[in-house]
């Protein structure tokens, strides 16, 4: 990635809002709301999950969705409108 990529890719911080894809469903579903509670790197972040209909609980060392394979545990940007 460019400096200048880098330059316009968000810096994860604490209480922004992400979308967790979990490697199993919760509640039917593998894609969660989630809050940012820790920041390790510009790829792996904590994270405050609000699976639809469950109790929120945190998960640590989540990484970004480039980082890993397809389905596994990852997080990113929620879609912008």
């Amino acid at each position: 990635m460019s400096a200048d990529e880098r330059a316009k890719t968000p810096r994860p911080g604490l209480a922004q809002p992400v979308i967790v894809t979990t490697a199993k469903k919760i509640g039917g579903q593998d894609e969660h709301a989630a809050i940012i509670t820790g920041v390790v790197s510009d790829d792996v972040v904590h994270v405050l999950l609000m699976p639809a209909g469950e109790q929120p609980y945190p998960i640590s060392g989540v990484p970004h969705v480039k980082s890993v394979s397809p389905g596994a545990l990852s997080w990113r940007w929620p879609s912008r409108r």
